[in-house]
């Protein structure tokens, strides 16, 4: 075998090692270019998706070196070849590297994307957590029973401190309303918007109780200062009853003993009323307050019972 055969036979192996390895990467660069473009539209987990990419790259990478080892090839039998043959194969390996690099491009380009939507979908469950925590810190103490409200003072300054948590539960609502509008932005987000939609109902729960021990706590007031109101508009007329009939340096006449009598009897529905408000509130009172109410309520009942008595008496001794 002459030497030109060898040489021959040695650009011919050469030429057809080149042509295998640059179809199998032209092979290589089309799947993964289709492996790309399914990614983009997976419905699989975001950090299944980013290890995917990562993974993706790296071999992408990897194949520079088949690039370079292709340019090397072609480098060793170039002067075996035509002019116009040897034109032909440079093209095709500018082709091949650009085709390698818009794939690196478009593989890059698509970690950026999925980092962004992993950031985003990261921030929206981040920003879920503080905001749930709020409200449920809200519903703790919505579920503490209302304290101790034992006067119309007390029951003011219970209110008060109720309505600054309302005022502080209100100042959620714009939060909630732009969380609940960055759940349609994340990608992919139907659980997104569906745990959004689940955290705005629990806020409007919290609030609507909020609103109603507002409520409860207004009427209770209300409740308190009629009776401190009521109960002073009693004493004042009882002590004012019994001051006059158990005076004995003041002269009454038969007419006025009448009157006093009248008085009492007017006064009964009132006092019956008095003493069911009252007892209503001891339901809202400490102990120690029930006990004493309830002493001041036996002290009242006693005078009440004692007056007509003292009135009746005195108008005896005035016949007498």
């Amino acid at each position: 075998m002459t030497p030109f055969i060898k040489t021959m036979e040695m650009v011919k192996t050469k030429w057809d090692h080149f042509g295998s390895n640059f179809e199998t990467l032209s092979a290589w660069i089309t799947e993964k270019e289709k492996e790309l473009n399914g990614l983009e539209t997976s419905s699989s987990a975001m950090d299944m998706q980013i290890s995917q990419i990562k993974v993706t790259i790296q071999e992408i990478e990897s194949k520079l070196s088949s690039i370079i080892g292709l340019e090397e090839e072609a480098q060793s039998f170039a002067q075996f070849v035509t002019t116009g043959e040897s034109a032909r194969i440079k093209a095709k390996l500018t082709q091949i590297r650009r085709y390698w690099e818009e794939l690196r491009e478009h593989a890059q380009c698509l970690e950026g994307t999925i980092l962004g939507h992993l950031s985003q979908q990261q921030k929206f469950e981040e920003n879920l957590r503080k905001i749930q925590q709020s409200v449920s810190e809200f519903e703790d103490k919505l579920a503490v029973p209302i304290k101790i409200c034992s006067s119309a003072t007390e029951t003011y300054k219970v209110l008060q401190e109720h309505m600054d948590l309302c005022q502080a539960l209100e100042s959620l609502r714009s939060p909630i309303t732009a969380f609940s509008a960055s759940a349609r932005k994340v990608v992919k987000g139907d659980s997104c918007v569906q745990e959004a939609a689940a955290l705005q109902q629990q806020y409007e729960g919290t609030l609507r109780k909020a609103k109603e021990r507002q409520t409860a706590l207004e009427n209770l007031l209300a409740h308190w200062q009629r009776l401190e109101k009521e109960l002073s508009s009693f004493l004042t007329w009882l002590e004012r009853c019994e001051a006059i009939a158990s005076s004995p340096e003041m002269d009454i006449s038969a007419d006025r003993v009448k009157a006093l009598q009248n008085e009492v009897v007017s006064q009964a529905s009132f006092y019956s009323k008095l003493l069911q408000l009252k007892e209503s509130l001891f339901s809202v009172a400490s102990k120690e307050d029930v006990k004493m109410l309830k002493l001041h309520l036996e002290q009242l009942d006693e005078r009440w019972r004692d007056l007509p008595q003292i009135i009746n008496k005195r108008g005896k001794v005035k016949s007498f």
